[in-house]
C-alpha cells in the first residue's frame, strides 16, 4: 500500500514538484474512472454535425477529404477545429447539392451561416488551389479517390 500525501507535505515543496505529484493523481483518478479526455478533433465535431444534420456517407466522406486536405494548409491552424468542420460540411453539402445551413445544423454547431460561409469560401479556394501548391501531396485525394 502507498501513502498518500497529506496537504501539509505540499507547502515545503517546491511549485514544480507539487504540479507533477498533482498531474500524476489526477491521471491516476482518471485512468481508474476509464475516463479518455481528449481534445476534440475536427472529425469528431464532424461527426456530429453530420449526425445534425441527417447527412449521407457521401456528403460526410466528401467533408472528411476537405478537412484532411486542410491539414496541409498552415493557414487554418487558427481556426477552431468546431468551426473547420462546420464550414467543410456546408461546402460538400454544396459541391453535392444536397442542402444548405439549416436552424438544426445551427442549434447544434453554435455557427450562423456567417460564420461559416467566408471559411467555407476560403476551402473551396484551397481544394481549387491544392493541386497547384502541393502537387506532389497527393496521398490524400488517393485515399478517397476510390468510388
Amino acid at each position: 500500500q502507498q501513502d498518500h500525501p497529506f496537504p501539509n507535505d505540499f507547502i515545503n515543496l517546491p511549485v514544480v514538484q507539487r504540479i507533477k505529484i498533482i498531474n500524476s493523481y489526477e491521471r491516476k483518478i482518471l485512468t481508474a474512472l476509464n475516463c479518455d479526455i481528449n481534445f476534440p478533433l475536427s472529425y469528431r465535431f464532424l461527426r456530429r454535425y453530420s449526425r445534425a444534420g441527417g447527412m449521407d456517407m457521401p456528403t460526410l466522406t466528401m467533408a472528411r477529404y476537405v478537412l484532411e486536405t486542410s491539414l496541409l494548409f498552415y493557414e487554418f491552424i487558427s481556426v477552431p477545429d468546431s468551426l473547420m468542420a462546420a464550414a467543410a460540411l456546408l461546402l460538400s453539402m454544396r459541391m453535392l447539392r444536397v442542402g444548405d445551413w439549416t436552424t438544426k445544423l445551427i442549434k447544434y454547431s453554435g455557427y450562423k451561416l456567417e460564420h461559416v460561409e467566408p471559411l467555407m469560401w476560403r476551402l473551396n479556394h484551397m481544394m481549387k488551389m491544392r493541386s497547384k501548391v502541393y502537387p506532389a501531396c497527393i496521398s490524400i485525394e488517393e485515399k478517397y479517390s476510390h468510388p
